[in-house]
């Protein structure tokens, strides 16, 4: 059996374009986690967060299209990414490949053992952190924020930086 560069060369090309296409239509269709660092001048240290990205953000239409967020506060001993960790993000995309639920975005910052309120000795403004910088940094980096945010807790042992200061609903767009 004789070598034949040429044909091996074409089956090559073939296989390497085949598997491109496989890799970009695949990774353009899918959720994604988007995990950061924030740096806070409030709290003086950095904040980890993840922003859980559906299918279609990646998409060329989601350029025109808003979306609605939710900030997942994970409970005590938890971290930014226990929403991949305990299932919750499994169950996110198991409602949305049922269609039980629309396209919106889930941002998740850690919230240190803090209940997301400043501490009582004042010395961990978790709660000041959230509302005037946090959010604040959400809405306009990368996305545009067309209205406030609601806060929503998936877990039991989470609470509400303050009632009275708690944003309303809210829509993001992506910036062109």
């Amino acid at each position: 059996m004789a070598f034949r560069p040429k044909r091996y060369i074409f089956g090559l090309f073939a296989a390497l374009f085949t598997m491109t296409l496989l890799a970009v239509s695949s990774t353009s269709a899918q959720e994604r986690a988007d995990c950061r660092m924030f740096r806070s001048v409030v709290l003086n240290s950095s904040v980890r967060y993840c922003v859980f990205l559906p299918a279609s953000y990646s998409t060329a239409e989601a350029k025109a299209q808003t979306y609605p967020v939710l900030y997942l506060l994970h409970g005590l001993g938890g971290n930014e990414q226990s929403a991949a960790v305990s299932g919750e993000w499994t169950e996110l995309q198991d409602l949305r490949r049922n269609k039980k639920v629309g396209d919106f975005l889930v941002v998740a910052p850690d919230g240190w053992d803090t209940f997301y309120i400043n501490s009582r000795d004042g010395k961990t403004l978790y709660g000041d952190f959230f509302l005037r910088e946090f959010m604040p940094f959400i809405e306009r980096t990368p996305w545009e924020v067309t209205e406030r945010c609601v806060l929503v807790s998936l877990t039991p042992n989470c609470s509400v930086p303050s009632a009275r200061t708690a944003p309303r609903s809210c829509a993001i767009r992506r910036k062109a």
